[in-house]
């Protein structure tokens, strides 16, 4: 039989809610995403319950007719109507292949389409009409009189004076060039590659490295109030980085392409194997200029000969300006096991607290106004690797790892308010021969309660909520969830097969969860056993490896790797 629901007010809330009994503790609302993309990532909350989502797979992407060539054997094999096609009038099929063929270039001289747009959703929006794009480092292409869509953006952190931080790349732009043979070629190139940004009042600004060598970036994270951004950057550029930078302005060393595609050629290589990276705490004006940078250390001191690449990162700062992140440390005191665990950054020092005689690495996710950080580290478990989700009290200098779905269980904790609620996500599937399934969880510090987050919801919601990512000081919660339903198109048409029937499918959305007063658990009638693969009236699709695609890093399958 299906596990039901206790009939008991949820305990770790039972302060916050304590009028007469109502049929579950949090309502879920679907954020108005769903004219926009086919999935979206909730990524932060603010106190005014606006939300920031990143949403992939946004619908109609702009096509640089310019870059095709519809002669080619490939064009004119795959689509349908390659004549509406060559105008630019593409109907959902010939969309999807031209964009599926975009995607997989990689070419210098193809357009280059982002995986990954933001957006800002304020509180109350029931329309699309309603939500904001954040378009980070892009720009209006003159060839498409709207925003080019070349650009990986993505909101970390929405502060609750509405400043959005994240990061985007540089605008790829065409770039023609005549080599040495007469031949004139169109190349696409991008500006810069990976770099911060802070979007105040619908203006964008953008927080460049300090070193000019070409592949350097930024990444931004958080910021609190005071306008203090944690992230990071890539310092000290190795000679070989210096030297490949010269050589792009030098005609006779670059050879016969422009100067943007050797740059780009670099910036391709990845920043890793050109700097070093440190964690940066960036201090803001009212006009989002730099006034202050201050670079963050590791847990070690390298000695003056070890040239490896050594990293920290701020992830969150809290209005005390006390930082959290990650940062290079030995393993068990191994010089030749550098890796990274959860470090604190603290005025001038670097703080840690995860054993590493059980955790092999860590990293502290979040810190809220009490000083209370949250993380996860990883450990072997009955043989294999898993990761757990922590609590450390900075100011006391104790680490708690909350029990949390069954010993074997991964667990991740993504945020904490300030009213010490923790949210996150972990496996509730306890098989190894399954892919396990996450569920979104509400851990309450003070009470010790941890709850998956489909118990505090109605027993007859369509969604399944597999990751909470923000929670505000109201205990709104921004995650995301599953819902089967009608499936759409590239062209965000309803999807139908051949008998025009429509098509249903497993959609990836973006919800908010707002807390009911006076709410209870709902008791949930039993039902029969539902296969493995199904939760609810959703849950089947395997969506692990896609949240951790969607969520974490800037990836996509093109020439660009930095």
């Amino acid at each position: 039989m299906r596990q039901v629901k206790l009939a008991l007010v949820a305990a770790s809330l039972s302060v916050i809610f304590s009028q007469a009994a109502q049929a579950a503790v949090y309502e879920v609302v679907e954020l108005p995403m769903q004219d926009i993309s086919l999935r979206g990532f909730s990524s932060s909350i603010n106190d005014a319950g606006d939300v920031s989502v990143v949403a992939t797979g946004v619908f109609n992407p702009p096509i640089d007719l310019s870059l095709l060539d519809f002669e080619s054997e490939t064009l004119v094999n795959n689509l349908t109507d390659i004549e509406s096609a060559r105008q630019g009038n593409f109907n959902a099929v010939d969309l999807t292949f031209i964009a599926a063929f975009i995607d997989g270039q990689s070419s210098s001289i193809s357009q280059q389409l982002a995986s990954s747009q933001s957006y800002v959703v304020p509180a109350g929006a029931t329309s699309p009409e309603e939500v904001t794009f954040i378009q980070g480092f892009d720009e209006i292409d003159p060839d498409f009189s709207a925003y080019s869509r070349s650009t990986d953006t993505r909101i970390r952190l929405l502060s609750n004076a509405g400043i959005a931080v994240g990061s985007s790349e540089g605008k790829f732009e065409k770039v023609p060039y005549t080599n040495e043979s007469d031949t004139d070629i169109t190349y696409v190139a991008q500006s810069h590659g990976l770099r911060a940004f802070v979007n105040m009042n619908g203006v964008n600004y953008g927080i460049a490295p300090e070193t000019d060598a070409i592949g350097a970036v930024t990444e931004g994270f958080s910021i609190n109030d005071n306008l203090l951004v944690a992230g990071y950057e890539t310092v000290e550029p190795t000679s070989a980085r210096i030297n490949a930078s010269a050589n792009c302005l030098d005609d006779e060393e670059r050879g016969d392409i422009p100067v943007e595609i050797c740059q780009q050629q670099i910036i391709n290589a990845g920043f890793l194997t050109g700097f070093q990276l440190r964690g940066a705490l960036w201090q803001l004006n009212d006009q989002g200029e730099v006034v202050d940078r201050k670079i963050l250390g590791l847990h070690i001191t390298p000695a003056e000969d070890d040239t490896r690449i050594h990293i920290s990162r701020a992830l969150a700062v809290n209005n005390a300006g006390i930082a959290v992140g990650e940062a290079t440390n030995f393993f068990q005191e191994d010089e030749d096991l550098p890796r990274t665990f959860a470090a604190v950054f603290r005025d001038d020092e670097v703080i840690g607290f995860t054993d590493h005689e059980e955790y092999f690495n860590s990293i502290a996710i979040d810190i809220n106004n009490n000083n209370i950080a949250v993380g996860q580290a990883s450990r072997r478990i009955s043989g294999i690797t898993r990761t757990k989700f922590f609590v450390y009290d900075v100011d006391a200098d104790s680490v708690v790892y909350p029990e949390d779905f069954f010993p074997t269980s991964a667990s991740v904790a993504r945020d904490i308010n300030d009213n010490n609620l923790v949210v996150g996500e972990g496996e509730v599937d306890s098989s190894i021969n399954v892919t396990r399934r996450d569920h979104g969880f509400l851990y309450d510090i003070d009470n010790a309660t941890f709850q998956n987050l489909n118990d505090l919801t109605s027993c007859d919601s369509p969604y399944t909520i597999v990751q909470a990512n923000s929670i505000n000081n109201s205990n709104q919660i921004a995650a995301t969830a599953i819902i089967h339903r009608q499936a759409y198109n590239i062209k965000g048409e309803p999807a139908v097969d051949e008998n025009d029937e429509p098509i249903l499918d497993d959609a990836i959305v973006s919800v908010l969860l707002n807390p009911i007063e006076g709410g209870t658990i709902d008791e949930c009638v039993d039902e029969p056993d539902l296969p493995d693969n199904q939760e609810r009236s959703s849950g089947s699709l395997s969506w692990g490896a896609l949240l951790i695609a969607g969520l974490i890093g800037f990836g996509r399958r093109r020439f660009y790797k930095g």
